[in-house]
């Protein structure tokens, strides 16, 4: 019997990157909508809300684009508080040019 993992990864698998493009404009779409027109993420069967009850597995691959970005030379504007952790509006721009920027 195939659990919800399972399926997941295989509906992956017949995707192509035009099925992935159109997922994420939908779940765009869908977060845009939500807080303004007092529609909730609810409403929509496709989107869970709330915390994965599923356990990580060890070693997994990590999405973050900037695991150890605190490791790499950069320089930063924007405010720490008291303790010297960042605080609102940060700008970071790495050696090479990357940049990181948000509250």
């Amino acid at each position: 019997m195939q659990n919800d993992n399972d399926k997941y990864i295989s509906e992956c698998k017949k995707k192509d990157v035009e099925d992935y493009s159109k997922d994420l404009d939908q779940w765009l779409r869908k977060m845009k909508c939500t807080g303004v027109t007092g529609v909730s993420l609810t409403n929509f069967a496709d989107v869970k809300v709330g915390v994965n009850p599923e356990k990580l597995e060890p070693g997994s691959p990590g999405i973050e684009p900037y695991p150890r970005w605190t490791e790499e030379k950069y320089t930063y504007k924007g405010y720490k508080d008291a303790n010297g952790k960042l605080k609102g509006k940060v700008f970071i721009e790495f050696e090479n040019s990357d940049v990181l920027s948000g509250t």
